[in-house]
């Protein structure tokens, strides 16, 4: 026994010794763990958003939700096209989404189309469309304005394959309200 307990605290020894990590190494578990911490964030985001679009199907209060408003662009020629996301919690089939849409510049200023001098713009998607149906960007052809940065949707107007419709003008949420 005399003899192993020199040994065993040798080993002891050689257990507890750590290696120096290398500033490359610390940086790179900084950059794991800040990696970690934003798909954390990500996923409660994610399931807040969820959370949100499943209250809806269940209260059945709302026939269209939008999940994303963005423009795309500019093209070489100063074009922006408009993208808009939607899922559809409607019981009756839809015939027509209408979307009455302005585009502002940075310091939010509405600008307007520089071919057609419009200032507002009217999507559409022409069903039919049932519950459950989504896109997730429906894209309309460019609106040409090299100042465009955003687009506000003013109204949305559903138009039922029953005759009735559903005009939205200061209805409009955003799912994006979840974001921090």
């Amino acid at each position: 026994m005399k003899k192993l307990y020199p040994l065993l605290s040798v080993l002891f020894l050689m257990t507890n010794c750590t290696v120096p990590k290398s500033e490359s190494m610390l940086q790179y578990e900084q950059r794991e763990k800040l990696r970690q911490q934003q798909s954390d964030r990500n996923k409660i985001v994610y399931l807040k958003k969820q959370s949100y679009i499943d209250s809806i199907r269940v209260s059945n209060s709302t026939p269209l939700i939008l999940t994303k408003v963005t423009t795309i662009g500019p093209s070489s020629v100063g074009g922006h096209e408009p993208g808009i996301g939607y899922e559809i919690f409607s019981e009756k089939e839809i015939k027509y989404l209408k979307f009455n849409v302005e585009f502002y510049n940075r310091v939010m200023d509405r600008v307007y189309g520089t071919f057609r001098m419009l200032k507002e713009f009217n999507l559409s998607v022409t069903g039919p469309l049932k519950k459950g149906d989504k896109d997730t960007e429906q894209l309309w052809e460019p609106i040409y304005n090299s100042d465009i940065d955003c687009m506000l949707i003013k109204s949305v107007t559903i138009e039922y394959r029953d005759g009735s419709s559903e005009d939205y003008n200061n209805h409009i949420k955003a799912v994006n309200k979840y974001q921090k």
